[in-house]
């Protein structure tokens, strides 16, 4: 049931099932969450009272990451699968003050998702909405407007984050989506990702409590990496350092990628994720040269 201080649902959400994206909104103080998200917000708070913290870290990463994709690497084409609502300070808001130019494409298949992105976007130059499921990649890539930005050789950045822990099995191996948005893309293009992992395997970790509660709660969804299923993910791509200077690149904790880059509103003090016995990793990555004939 709808309550009086409940965002309106548009038509299409389940209410019966908790969103991703309302998920994330109610772990960054967002006001998009029902009922349902609030009580899979509780049962994972009191397993891990600093989970916040982790959205907070995820989402001030992909800000910096967008700082220096258009200030460092001159990248003007984004195409964004993010788990999340534009909240705080917007990726758009970010990718447009370093280049006005900018192309922004937000892909979405969630009905909510999709109704906030129009109402933002509808005045914004430059960004478009686009409605497929990210999982699936021929929807994405035989869209009319994806097709049109791949087309020629500008490098453009896929960020994809927050979604592979959210991924049906009915998909198949995540890995393979990552390599097919990576060999559609030009050479020199970029991927922004991220994966939630398990320092401390085992049933009774803080990590893998919190995929079991998400997996058997009306999200219906939650899975762990380990550093060798990132690492195949990952094979085709170039990471970057994260500190942009070192040779020693790979994925990170968010709080850890570029540290000294430029902090959003709602940063806090870096601190030490495994507190928490769990971990998002996050990286940013080179396309090598172009992968689609292989």
């Amino acid at each position: 049931m709808q309550t009086a201080d409940q965002p309106p649902r548009p038509a299409g959400t389940d209410p019966a099932r908790a969103a991703l994206a309302r998920v994330y909104d109610l772990f960054l103080g967002g006001t998009d969450a029902y009922a349902i998200e609030h009580d899979l917000g509780q049962q994972l708070r009191a397993i891990a009272p600093d989970i916040d913290q982790i959205f907070t870290d995820e989402r001030d990463f992909l800000i910096r990451a967008c700082h220096y994709l258009t200030e460092h690497a001159q990248i003007s084409r984004f195409l964004i699968s993010w788990a999340g609502f534009p909240h705080r300070e917007t990726l758009h808001d970010v990718i447009l003050r370093a280049n006005p130019d900018a192309t922004i494409s937000y892909i979405a298949h969630d009905p909510l998702i999709l109704a906030t992105l129009r109402a933002e976007m509808d005045t914004v130059t430059g960004a478009h909405v686009i409605n497929a499921d990210i999982f699936t990649p021929p929807t994405v890539l035989t869209h009319p407007h994806i097709t049109r930005t791949l087309a020629d050789d500008t490098p453009v950045c896929w960020v994809l984050l927050g979604i592979w822990s959210h991924i049906d099995d009915a998909y198949g191996d995540p890995a393979a989506i990552v390599r097919e948005y990576v060999r559609a893309a030009p050479t020199g293009s970029y991927v922004v990702s991220s994966w939630l992992t398990n320092p401390t395997p085992g049933s009774g970790s803080t990590a893998q409590r919190i995929v079991d509660t998400m997996r058997h709660s009306a999200l219906g969804s939650g899975r762990t990496f380990t550093p060798t299923e990132i690492a195949t993910a990952t094979d085709e791509l170039d990471i970057v350092p994260a500190d942009l200077t070192d040779d020693a690149p790979g994925p990170v904790p968010c709080f850890l990628w570029w540290q000294n880059g430029p902090h959003t509103e709602c940063r806090t003090t870096p601190h030490d994720s495994g507190r928490l016995n769990v971990a998002v990793v996050a990286l940013v990555a080179r396309t090598t040269p172009r992968q689609a004939t292989q």
